[in-house]
Parts: C-alpha cells; sequence; structure tokens
C-alpha cells in the first residue's frame, strides 16, 4: 500500500511539473518520462495482483471490473501503457494523462 501510494504522488508531482513548452531532450523531461516508466509499472503489478486475486470480471460480484474504483484505475493503466508506446508524432495522446489525476482524488476519497 505504501509503495502505491509514493507512486501516486511521484506521478502527481511529475504530472505538476510536466510543461507541453519544455524541451523534450531536456534532462527535466528525461527525469518525468522515467518517472512516467516507473508508476505506469507499479500501477501495472497493482492491477495484476488484483486481477489475479479477484478475478477479472466473472468471478462473482467481487471481480476487478465489477467495482467502479478499480474500472477507474484499469482505464489509467491502460492510458499509461497507451502514452508509454506513443513517440513524438502523437502528442494528442497526451491528453489521456489527465486521467492519472483521478488516482490521487480516489486515494483521498478512500482515506
Amino acid at each position: 500500500m505504501v509503495i502505491i501510494i509514493i507512486a501516486i504522488l511521484a506521478s502527481s508531482v511529475s504530472l505538476s511539473i510536466e510543461n507541453p513548452l519544455n524541451d523534450p531532450k531536456s534532462e527535466l523531461m528525461k527525469n518525468i518520462n522515467k518517472t512516467e516508466i516507473v508508476t505506469a509499472i507499479v500501477f501495472i503489478i497493482e492491477a495484476l495482483i488484483k486481477i489475479i486475486g479477484h478475478g477479472l470480471l466473472f468471478n462473482g460480484k467481487h471481480s476487478y471490473l465489477r467495482e467502479v474504483q478499480n474500472q477507474v484505475d484499469f482505464l489509467i493503466v491502460v492510458f499509461s501503457v497507451v502514452l508509454l508506446n506513443t513517440n513524438e508524432d502523437f502528442n494528442f495522446f497526451r491528453v489521456f494523462k489527465l486521467f492519472r489525476v483521478l488516482k490521487p482524488i480516489r486515494l483521498v476519497s478512500r482515506s
């Protein structure tokens, strides 16, 4: 749980620091990209553990995708993977980074 909270905080900080006017080859943007990769991996691992533990969809009412908060997490993971696999030519996909804002909001509401 602590690792997830740290990943959410790191993701939020990198999202708030990132500026589309920054040079993509700058040291700051390289560090932000590394942070995005690490947080995406942590979120993927979290989703996989929950999917293995609860089942994806057809394992009863406690299946992973039957809970709204897990659906939001799954969307964030999907968009994170899409963003990691896009290059500079597809900058319009960067809008999907805004979905990562839902992760800290969900964390606060859960607490």
